[in-house]
């Protein structure tokens, strides 16, 4: 596992006992990462079974994020992949694992019955354009029952906040190469707080928002 609480932010840790994504996603920081230390196809899913003790070695409470390198509920990555990752979950109730997803409509009726048995896990889903909007399982969703949240990273459009039902959000730019066409706006990011502020939910914000807020950053946290 990596320490990512300068990087990440939001997360102690990442973890990834599976690694590879179909997603394709033309902002994918996973993929280029890969790409300089492995020969594998990026889209080859792989389970890698000897990282799955690596949760076990942290006696101390963690959030970890789970396959940063992957989309854990991603297309190709199958329900039998994922049990042993749920194993590791139920036997380490000191950590908070959080699983992010591009595809939530992947998420099965078998996936569900973990999900809402283990009070360790938040379920997030990524909503970085207009088209992850439309297709989310968030979205329109008033009884969502696990605890969810959402990361608009990198944050390319305004969403329509008072159609989105998650516990905590966070917000992130576009980083790297390119990252100049697509420039969050100032009251998009405005429109994500209100919401949130209302609902009395939480808002992290990544650093790399801060050239487009004012004042401090919002580093907030779920109880």
């Amino acid at each position: 596992m990596n320490n990512v609480k300068k990087t990440i932010g939001w997360a102690d840790y990442t973890w990834n006992p599976i690694v590879g994504c179909k997603n394709n996603c033309f902002y994918c920081y996973a993929k280029k990462i890969h790409g300089r230390f492995s020969d594998r196809r990026f889209s080859d899913i792989h389970l890698y079974s000897y990282r799955l003790e690596e949760p076990y070695r942290k006696k101390k409470g963690a959030k970890i994020f789970v396959c940063s390198m992957s989309d854990f509920f991603g297309d190709g990555v199958s329900i039998q992949e994922r049990y042993p990752v749920y194993r590791v979950i139920k036997d380490n109730p000191q950590h908070t694992f959080q699983l992010l997803t591009k595809k939530p409509g992947n998420i099965t009726g078998e996936d569900f019955h973990y999900l809402e048995m283990f009070d360790n896990i938040w379920l997030g889903s990524t909503l970085a354009t207009k088209q992850d909007y439309l297709n989310n399982y968030f979205v329109n969703k008033p009884s969502i029952s696990v605890k969810s949240f959402i990361s608009f990273e990198p944050l390319m459009f305004n969403p329509n906040m008072s159609k989105i039902y998650a516990d905590w959000f966070i917000i992130g730019a576009m980083t790297g190469l390119g990252s100049a066409k697509y420039k969050p706006e100032k009251e998009w990011i405005e429109n994500i707080v209100y919401w949130a502020k209302v609902g009395n939910r939480p808002v992290f914000m990544k650093d790399s928002i801060k050239p487009y807020w004012d004042g401090e950053l919002l580093k907030e946290f779920p109880k």
